[in-house]
C-alpha cells in the first residue's frame, strides 16, 4: 500500500495536474490551452474521480472546468480548478488559458480551409503533506520532520492545434520554466520538466447517423517513460442534437512503447441537447492490478456556443 501511495504522490509532485490530464478525451483543455472556446463553442463541467479503489483513503479528484469564445472576436478563454487527496497529500491547482483561432468562422467536414489555434497558459499549484496521515508509516525523511508541509508553485504552458475536414493535430508543452519544487531539499531531486503532448485524430462519418474517430495521444516528461493512448470512438447520433459515444482506450508507457501496458478503459459520453454526462472505467493490466480493481470518474457538463446552435461535437470528436 504504501509503495502505491508514494507513486501517486510523486505523480502529483513532478506531474503538476497530471492526475486531470489523463481525463482528456473528457475535457481535451486539459491537455492542450489552444482548445479554450474553439470552433465557436463553449462549455462548463464538472467531474469526480476515484482511482486505486479498494484502499482505504483512496486518491479523488475534483475538477470544475469552464472555456468560452469571446463574442465576435477569435479569441477564447478558459479556467480549470482541480483539487486532489492522496491520504497524507493534497493537490490543488488552476489554470487560466488564452486561445487565437485562425479561420474560425467555418467548421464542418465540407471545408477545406485549415483551421489553426494557439494557446497559452498559466497554472499555480499548491501540494501539502500531512505527516500524521501517511497511512501510519513512521518516516525518518528529513523532509517530513514537520507535521505538515505545503509548497505552491506556478508554471506557464503552450499548445498549437490544426484542423481540417474532420482530421487534427495538436502539440502542448506544460511546465515550459524548469522551477525546483521546495519541498525537496537535495539538489539531485527533480524539478518541474516539461511535460510534452502530441495528440491526433480523425473523424469518420459512416452513413448519416454514425462517426469512428480513431486517435492517438502521446505525451513524455523529462527522466519519465514514454506514454501513448490508442482511442476508438464509436458515435451513434439520434439526432441533430443528441448523441451516444463509446470510446475503448489501451493505455502503454515503456521506453519501448511496444513492451509496456499500463491499462484498458472504456468511456462513455451521452449528449441530450446541450446537457452531457460521462462515465470513464479504467482497468489496470500492470502489476498494480494485483492490488487494485481500478479508477472510474464521472462528468457532468453544460455546452453552448456563439450564434446559430449547430450539431453538438464530444470532446474527442473535436480532435
Amino acid at each position: 500500500q504504501l509503495l502505491l501511495y508514494l507513486l501517486v504522490l510523486i505523480q502529483s509532485t513532478n506531474g503538476q495536474n497530471a492526475v486531470f490530464q489523463n481525463q482528456y478525451l473528457f475535457n481535451p483543455l486539459l491537455i492542450n490551452p489552444a482548445y479554450a472556446g474553439g470552433q465557436k463553442e463553449g462549455e462548463v463541467q464538472v467531474m469526480y474521480k476515484k482511482y486505486l479503489s479498494g484502499f482505504d483513503n483512496a486518491p479523488i479528484s475534483k475538477l470544475f472546468s469552464i472555456h468560452a469564445p469571446v463574442p465576435k472576436k477569435r479569441i477564447g478563454l478558459g479556467l480549470n480548478v482541480f483539487s486532489d487527496s492522496n491520504g497524507g497529500s493534497g493537490f490543488k491547482g488552476l489554470e487560466g488559458s488564452f486561445a487565437y483561432h485562425i479561420n474560425y468562422d467555418t467548421v464542418d467536414l465540407k471545408d477545406s480551409k485549415y483551421h489553426l489555434s494557439f494557446g497559452i497558459s498559466s497554472t499555480i499549484n499548491q501540494l501539502s503533506i500531512d505527516r500524521a496521515n501517511l497511512f501510519g508509516v513512521e518516516v525518518t525523511d528529513p523532509i517530513l520532520s514537520n507535521r505538515k508541509l505545503s509548497s505552491a508553485s506556478g508554471n506557464a504552458n503552450i499548445g498549437l492545434l490544426l484542423y481540417n475536414r474532420g482530421f487534427s493535430i495538436g502539440l502542448s508543452i506544460y511546465n515550459i520554466i524548469p522551477i525546483p519544487n521546495n519541498l525537496y531539499t537535495s539538489i539531485l531531486e527533480p524539478k518541474s520538466s516539461p511535460l510534452v503532448f502530441i495528440q491526433s485524430g480523425y473523424r469518420l462519418p459512416v452513413g448519416e447517423q454514425f462517426t469512428i474517430t480513431p486517435s492517438l495521444m502521446f505525451h513524455t516528461q523529462q527522466n519519465a517513460n514514454y506514454n501513448l493512448d490508442v482511442n476508438l470512438g464509436f458515435a451513434y447520433h439520434i439526432n441533430n442534437k443528441d448523441f451516444v459515444q463509446v470510446i475503448t482506450t489501451y493505455k502503454s508507457f515503456s521506453e519501448n512503447l511496444s513492451k509496456g501496458s499500463q491499462a484498458i478503459a472504456m468511456n462513455m459520453q451521452m449528449v441530450f441537447s446541450s446537457f452531457f454526462v460521462g462515465f470513464h472505467f479504467e482497468i489496470p493490466t500492470s502489476i498494480v492490478s494485483n492490488f487494485t480493481s481500478g479508477g472510474h470518474s464521472i462528468q457532468f457538463g453544460y455546452k453552448f456556443q456563439e450564434g446559430k446552435p449547430k450539431l453538438l461535437q464530444s470532446q474527442l470528436e473535436e480532435f
